[in-house]
């Protein structure tokens, strides 16, 4: 679970959000599970860039689904990981 401060100026104050990642090869999954701090890391700052406006939305909540899949696979590219992320899935998504 990710909870984040959201930008000033953004009505809602709070983005609190589970992810879920899908990938197939099992090296993906261990690099994911054993990088964590790391990955949380650029994800808190990914998440806290973004307005409760720009989030409201169905299109906002895609297209921070795609900035995290490429966040992830970027990391794992970076840090020699092998394979990549195939998907990402908010399991629950809150705006206070």
């Amino acid at each position: 679970v990710f909870v984040v401060n959201l930008p000033e100026g953004s009505k809602a104050r709070l983005l609190q959000a589970s992810v879920q990642v899908m990938a197939r090869g099992q090296e993906t999954i261990d690099f994911v599970e054993h990088n964590d701090p790391m990955i949380r890391h650029g994800l808190l700052n990914l998440f806290a860039s973004h307005t409760d406006q720009e989030l409201g939305t169905r299109n906002g909540k895609e297209k921070l689904q795609a900035e995290v899949m490429k966040r992830l696979n970027k990391i794992i590219k970076d840090q020699g990981g092998s394979g990549e992320v195939e998907a990402v899935y908010f399991t629950s998504f809150v705006m206070q």
